[in-house]
């Protein structure tokens, strides 16, 4: 196991950012449960860290104030305090917006293609959102923990979840 992976007691007073980037234009099907554990991923990782005394800081990148909604939703479910996950909602450009349309009716056709031909389906070419997205989240981060660009520790996986972001100093 890589050294990045293993659990290891922080050090007390050391800063760990995390990062989730869901570029879902809405919650149908599935998708509204894989995003509220990613939610809860982010709020446990960063109470647990706080409570081994360090600070913790969770963002959770979306793409519309309707998904907002819902998260706030969660948040006042869980008990979540307030500040602990922050939500980050890029305001998309026309053509940013279109092409994420686009992409996302790509997978949907493509999925429906596979299902109906009996064939398994393999991950559909999500990379313009998920880029789009976390190019969004880490920008968002590093204004918010200037931090970060002096020599932190970056792209780890800490608890063993493959963070879209993971910064620690």
């Amino acid at each position: 196991m890589q050294e990045t992976d293993t659990p290891q007691a922080p050090a007390a007073g050391a800063t760990h950012i995390f990062g989730m980037a869901k570029s879902s234009l809405d919650l149908l099907g599935a998708k509204r449960q894989k995003l509220e554990l990613d939610y809860l991923r982010l709020v446990y990782a960063c109470q647990h860290y706080q409570a081994q005394g360090c600070q913790a800081f969770g963002y959770l990148a979306v793409t519309s104030t309707a998904i907002e909604q819902q998260v706030l939703k969660w948040a006042e479910k869980y008990l979540v305090p307030a500040g602990l996950v922050q939500l980050v909602i890029p305001e998309l450009s026309d053509i940013e917006h279109q092409s994420l349309l686009a992409e996302k009716d790509r997978n949907r056709l493509g999925n429906l293609a596979k299902a109906e031909a009996g064939v398994l389906l393999k991950n559909a070419d999500g990379s313009f959102g998920r880029d789009l997205l976390e190019t969004v989240l880490q920008t968002h981060i590093l204004g918010q923990h200037p931090a970060l660009h002096r020599g932190a520790v970056v792209g780890a996986n800490p608890m063993g979840i493959q963070w879209d972001y993971y910064g620690s100093y």
